[in-house]
């Protein structure tokens, strides 16, 4: 995301909390609220727009990009619909690494993909490791996100895992978060409670 530019666009993804099946036909029930540098500001395009597979897209205007950091909290009205920002924060002083860019256009995701999702805000840097609990082996490209309420309603990270299961995130220390987890093929029970350190 770049500051104070028009024409940006900022995709979620809507998924049911129960199942983990991705939600599709929700785009008029979706709403979000963008906080800049912490100022809570509801997003102007009040509804975003389908693209398929329970992923939609907000507009965002220039004011709406002018901040360091951006975080969205986007919602459903519809009953255990749970929405998250893809990514749920942008920092517009990040720079944009070109191999980053190659390497994703060559169709991988895991490592590279998480330095660009796997924000946050906080002094330490701090891992979450997935792995399959039947077979003990890391879970990769899995979208990871961090909340500071059980509802799961303000995102405070995501990411996505690297080849060893494991994604990064910018914590405070001492905090209670949970953490949200989601990959087709496999049931999470949601939200694992964690504490920073």
């Amino acid at each position: 995301m770049q500051k104070n530019v028009a024409g940006q666009k900022w995709i979620v993804f809507a998924f049911d909390r129960t199942t983990n099946a991705p939600k599709t036909g929700d785009a008029a029930n979706i709403t979000a609220n963008l906080y800049i540098d912490g100022v809570l500001n509801a997003v102007d395009d009040t509804n975003p727009t389908e693209l398929s597979g329970g992923y939609y897209v907000f507009d965002i205007t220039a004011a709406e990009s002018n901040g360091n950091l951006i975080v969205i909290s986007p919602s459903s009205v519809t009953a255990n619909i749970q929405v998250i920002g893809v990514p749920g924060s942008y920092s517009t002083s990040a720079v944009w690494d070109e191999s980053l860019s190659s390497h994703l256009a060559a169709g991988s995701t895991g490592a590279k993909l998480n330095a660009l999702d796997a924000i946050g805000a906080g002094e330490i840097s701090w891992t979450y490791t997935l792995t399959d609990a039947a077979t003990g082996l890391p879970i990769m490209d899995a979208h990871v996100w961090v909340t500071s309420d059980l509802a799961g309603t303000t995102i405070l990270a995501s990411g996505y895992t690297n080849s060893s299961g494991v994604v990064t995130f910018h914590m405070v220390s001492g905090a209670t978060v949970y953490v949200w987890r989601q990959k087709d093929g496999y049931s999470f029970t949601n939200p694992d409670l964690e504490l920073i350190s």
